[in-house]
């Protein structure tokens, strides 16, 4: 077993290339071939880019090129593989100069969290804080509000393809939960689709169920999701930044920089809770979440972009 065949991560990465195929992408970049003359889908709802239409109270859609979505899709994707690739880099160096385990953690949860948020955005769902300043310029572009209002807060948009008009209609939805909790209740989701077809053998089946556990943000949660588990070591317990917290995080900090072994430890894990397993099933997430992204960079971005946006010394996922 190696990084790049983490059986989990293969299975996700198989599924959303179908989705991919579904949403009519090609991989492509439109005749671009630098990064910096894209446009994010941030960028998009910040800009003039598109037509928005007000559907009702906190609830909009925005129509793009297919052009400009795939275009846009690209450009987060490859940032967004820089972005993971930095944080992997600053687990090491803190791990190398004794740094505080609240902040490994801390840091290799972020990895595992936007390696998530890309993986959605190759389904077309998209997870954004909209502040005031954007929710303003959306509705000053509404070609119709009919009296409507849109507020600020975290919105999870969903794309769909016009095959008629060649468009994307990505109609957005305001939520109650928070940005992370949003987050991993859509990937909980999409591990729960992935696999509903899929037949995992053996020890895998328990990497996929704890998964599962701390990607759950119900109200039938039975342990810590992976966001609460970050609160825990990062805001709620400060004692972890001194000794308790190098006791409790001894096995992490060996499992969060070598993505084999911490997918070995989610075969081999029974218990379902300990402090000391709740601590390392984040770096098992790390492990599957980002080589999932590996992957899916590896078989779907242009190489022209992947080589404009990346340094040659670029070290990813345990590599």
């Amino acid at each position: 077993m190696t990084s790049s065949n983490l059986k989990i991560s293969g299975y996700l990465s198989r599924y959303l290339k179908r989705k991919w195929a579904l949403l009519q992408l090609t991989g492509s970049c439109g005749g671009n071939d630098r990064l910096e003359q894209l446009e994010g889908f941030r960028d998009i709802l910040d800009s003039d880019w598109g037509d928005v239409d007000i559907l009702e109270n906190n609830r909009f859609r925005i129509i793009i090129s297919k052009d400009l979505y795939e275009n846009a899709l690209i450009h987060d994707y490859a940032l967004g593989y820089s972005r993971i690739g930095k944080q992997f880099e600053c687990v090491k160096v803190m791990l190398e100069n004794k740094g505080a385990v609240a902040w490994v953690l801390t840091t290799g949860y972020y990895c595992a969290f936007y390696s998530a948020i890309e993986a959605l955005r190759v389904l077309g769902r998209f997870v954004h804080y909209l502040d005031d300043c954007i929710i303003r310029k959306l509705f000053n572009r509404a070609s119709r509000s009919n009296n409507l209002a849109l507020e600020a807060g975290t919105y999870i948009g969903t794309a769909s393809f016009d095959a008629i008009t060649n468009e994307y209609r990505i109609t957005y939805a305001k939520t109650r939960s928070r940005h992370h909790v949003l987050t991993w209740s859509q990937t909980h989701e999409v591990l729960s689709n992935c696999f509903r077809r899929e037949t995992l053998d053996g020890e895998d089946r328990y990497v996929l169920d704890r998964l599962l556990r701390v990607t759950n943000t119900g109200s039938d949660k039975k342990i810590a999701n992976l966001s609460e588990i970050r609160n825990t070591w990062n805001y709620t317990q400060p004692a972890l930044y001194g000794p308790a917290g190098e006791r409790r995080g001894a096995e992490f900090c060996k499992l969060v920089v070598d993505p084999v072994s911490a997918y070995r430890w989610g075969q081999q894990v029974r218990s379902a809770r300990s402090p000391e397993v709740e601590t390392n099933t984040v770096a098992l997430a790390v492990s599957v979440f980002s080589c999932l992204h590996k992957q899916l960079y590896d078989q779907i971005l242009p190489s022209s972009i992947a080589g404009n946006c990346l340094p040659k010394d670029h070290v990813f996922c345990g590599e």
